[in-house]
Parts: structure tokens; sequence; C-alpha cells
């Protein structure tokens, strides 16, 4: 490995998006760079959850809190000078340079921000994807580089579905906040059971982070025909280009994933501010013809657009209560969750021509230019 130039990933464990970015980049890496990188993963438990055991043996993996300075600066420093390629983590990127090692930093939310942070712009080049109106946020930002969504290698989408749901409860746990919307979970549980009654030859897969999983275990009915489980990306592509439905909390990456795949895409409530906020811009460009919204079941009391994510999260914890706390509103909700799951309307033409327009090849943009960093270095 001595010849070898060391390239560390580092994510953060605010839903399974971040870790979906650098999972593509890391395997974009292993592809495009074999024998010229090692690759370590610098990860916690919960960004390990879907990392395949084959791209696991071919890198390295230093496990640690991925949001403790300290940490970061230690495995940092046992490498010594490693490039370093973040996934929207303030903590790993002010760590890097101020060690003075060059990193790179990937954003897949620059419209969401008022101002891009700071932080973020102190790596040696800032990736954005071109998406919404993050081309005109960082027009005058001289490191920026504007990339299609860094998605990775996907499979051939198939033409032939089968008669499965894929179900993916996304952005549940977090960093900014402790625990998880129970009652949220409990009410999902009670429309994907209302569903199984009527419809009990489709297959269902129920995928997410573990913690919620485990307890979304104890209120779904058992059932040759349901699975519930954390999937390794690749297991959960594989499933999500089978499945003739998905339906998913409106976090970004899952979604232009179905997108890109040609699976038709329902959206739940979000259950943070940058799903909330996705879902509307979902809506306005016509991607999101089945949904539910909080707003449906509730009036909202505060601009979602002046708060932070840290305090916007437990007001959608709130509105979950505010529902299931009312027998009507819940038993609402529960209808909703479970006439979305037998829609029978999947028409895929927007979705899809929303994502071969933006693109999906921003991991193999982002390896060319550590390929050309590493000839030039």
């Amino acid at each position: 490995m001595k010849n070898k130039k060391q390239i560390m990933v580092i994510s953060n464990p605010f839903g399974f998006g971040p870790t979906g970015k650098a999972l593509a980049i890391m395997d974009q890496l292993i592809t495009s760079l074999s024998g010229k990188i090692e690759v370590i993963y610098v990860a916690s438990k919960k960004c390990l959850e879907p990392l395949s055991g084959i791209l696991r043996n071919k890198i390295r993996v230093e496990k640690i809190d991925e949001r403790d300075p300290n940490e970061i600066s230690m495995v940092l420093s046992k490498y010594g000078n490693p490039l370093v390629i973040v996934c929207l983590n303030r903590v790993a990127i002010n760590t890097a340079k101020n060690l003075g090692l060059d990193a790179f930093f990937i954003d897949s939310l620059t419209w969401l921000w008022k101002e891009i942070p700071e932080d973020y712009l102190r790596a040696n080049t800032y990736y954005a994807y071109n998406i919404f109106n993050a081309k005109e946020k960082v027009k005058h930002i001289k490191n920026a580089k504007l990339i299609p969504p860094a998605l990775g290698k996907l499979p051939k989408p198939e033409k032939n579905k089968k008669d499965l749901t894929l179900i993916h409860i996304g952005g549940f746990t977090n960093p900014l906040i402790p625990g998880f919307s129970k009652k949220y979970l409990i009410m999902l549980a009670n429309g994907v059971n209302n569903f199984i009654n009527k419809k009990k030859s489709t297959k269902i897969i129920v995928a997410g982070g573990s913690e919620p999983l485990n307890f979304l275990k104890g209120y779904i009915k058992e059932s040759k025909n349901i699975l519930i489980n954390t999937l390794a990306r690749q297991d959960f592509l594989s499933a999500l280009n089978e499945s003739a439905l998905f339906v998913t909390t409106p976090g970004l990456t899952a979604a232009l994933e179905a997108f890109s795949l040609k699976t038709f895409t329902s959206f739940l409530p979000p259950t943070n501010l940058s799903q909330w906020k996705q879902l509307k811009l979902f809506t306005k460009a016509n991607l999101a013809p089945h949904k539910i919204e909080w707003e449906n079941y509730c009036s909202i009391d505060c601009n979602f657009n002046l708060l932070s994510e840290r305090e916007a999260i437990p007001k959608f914890t709130k509105l979950a209560n505010i529902v299931y706390d009312d027998n009507i509103l819940r038993s609402k909700f529960e209808k909703d969750v479970t006439e979305i799951l037998l829609t029978d309307e999947k028409f895929i033409a927007p979705q899809s021509k929303f994502i071969q327009k933006i693109g999906t090849n921003g991991a193999e943009i982002i390896v060319e230019d550590i390929r050309l960093y590493l000839k030039n270095g």
C-alpha cells in the first residue's frame, strides 16, 4: 500500500442520503482507480449499515463517531496525508482543512441553504448537485463545481416489474435530535396492515435504518409476503429496480434512484426540513402525483422556510403526534397510506424525464477529478 494514494471518505449519519453518496463514490473509485489507491471509509455503525460485504472487502474501514472532531483528527493523523472526500459533514471538512489536508466536499442540498455554509466552501472543490436553483447559488463561488447527482453505478431498469412494493422510511433518525417519531411509524404500520388485508398476494419490503425498523416490526403483522430489513445499497437498488411501486419519505437520493430505475414513486409525509422542501419542489415539478402531506390533516403553525433543520425536526414529530392523538385524523392518515399502496396509476414519464435531464453521473465526474489530482500531485 506504500505506493498507493490513500483516499478517506467520510459521510454523515443523517439518514442514508449522505451515506449513499459516499458508497457510490467509493464504488466508483475502486472501479476506475483500482491498484492506484487505497480507500478508507470512516464511519459510525449507522453509516456502515448499507455497506455491502463485496465493497467492504475492497476497502479499509475505520469505525468512529464521524461527528467527533477529536476522533476524526486521530484517524486523519494516523494516515498522514490522505485525500479526504466529505459528504455533508461540517465537522469533517473543518477537521481536514485545519490539518492542512486536501479535501473535496459533496453537497446535494445546495439549493436548500439560505447561504451555503462557509465551512463547506473551505474544500479544495465544493461539488454542488445541479438541481433546482443550485446554479444560481454557486455562480460567484470560484471553487464550486456543479455536477449531476452522484448515484454511481445503477442497474439497467427492469421493464417487467414484479408484484412488489418497496417502502422506504428514510430520515427518521439523525444526529441533531435523539429518538424518532414512534407515533408516525405506528400509523404507517396500521396503513400497511390494512393493505396486507386487501392485497394478500403483493410482496412488500420495508427498508431503512435498523432502529426505526426494529420498532416497526412490533406493529406490522407477520406475513410470508413481507420483509422488514435494512438493506445493503446494492440489495436496495436491486429491490427498487424490481418493484412496481416505491413508497418513500421524500429524501433526495432514494427518490432520484427510483426515477432512474423507472420505478413509480409515491411519497409519505416528511420527517425533516430537507424532505419537506424537496416534496414541495417535487410537487411543483409534477414529480409527486401521489403523496401524503401533513397539511392534509392539520394546520401548520410555523413557517418552515424560516427554520433550521434542528428547529424543524421536533415540529414534524409534533405534527405526527397531533394526527395520531385525534381518532378521526389518525384513521384518515392510515387510510391514505393504504390508498397510496393500492395505487395502480403508475405514470412514470415525468419522473423519468426529470432524471434524464439532470443526469446521474456525478460520481464519475468526481473520480475523474481525483484521477487528475493524483496525476498532477
